[in-house]
């Protein structure tokens, strides 16, 4: 549920009043109308988390409108959604030299289709204690990762051209796990 900013209104009687919208999921709302008991429960949340956002007491008198689902305007509010999930690229392999092995990884676009904005490269480094030990080289079309000595060796190539400034890095030690995020560029690959 999310709850808006408060915004003046006109009741029914023409008079100026304070409103907040409140907003569900549809399950939620389905709910509402299908057991009873529930409508009660809503409101009073509703009423109880204005009261606790906004440090105001409100009346617990209220209408029910049963013939309009709104009154006034609806003010823009922020909903909190789940995340996009994003394709998991299925390219050619990757490569590093004969006796170097080559990580575990995944590499990630989004959008899932035609030409990507950016792509998540997550490399597993189990035996690789922090980020100091870690080479990465990003260039227009391509990306190396090599880990120091001799442990690891990560090389790709990407069917759009990158930008190789825009890229980014981080290391997560408990996991040891690197996570980059690479920039799509807005140019034509070659």
């Amino acid at each position: 549920m999310s709850i808006g900013e408060p915004h003046a209104e006109l009741d029914v009687a023409k008079q100026g009043c304070t409103a907040y919208d409140a907003m569900m999921s549809s399950d939620a709302f389905n709910e509402i109308k299908v057991r009873a008991g529930m409508r009660e429960f809503i409101i009073e949340l509703v009423i109880s988390q204005i009261e606790h956002k906004f440090k105001t007491l409100l009346d617990r008198e209220y209408s029910v409108l049963t013939k309009r689902r709104k009154f006034g305007r609806l003010e823009p509010q922020r909903v909190r959604t789940t995340k996009k999930k994003i394709a998991e690229v299925v390219s050619g392999d990757a490569y590093g030299e004969p006796d170097v092995p080559v990580p575990t990884y995944t590499l990630q676009k989004e959008p899932a289709e035609g030409r990507p904005e950016f792509y998540v490269l997550e490399v597993e480094l189990p035996t690789v204690p922090s980020s100091k030990a870690l080479a990465l080289d990003v260039g227009e079309d391509r990306l190396e990762l090599t880990a120091h000595p001799r442990k690891f060796q990560l090389g790709l190539d990407f069917e759009w051209p990158l930008e190789a400034k825009e890229t980014g890095a981080q290391f997560d030690k408990k996991r040891h796990v690197l996570t980059v995020t690479l920039t799509v560029s807005d140019r034509d690959s070659a």
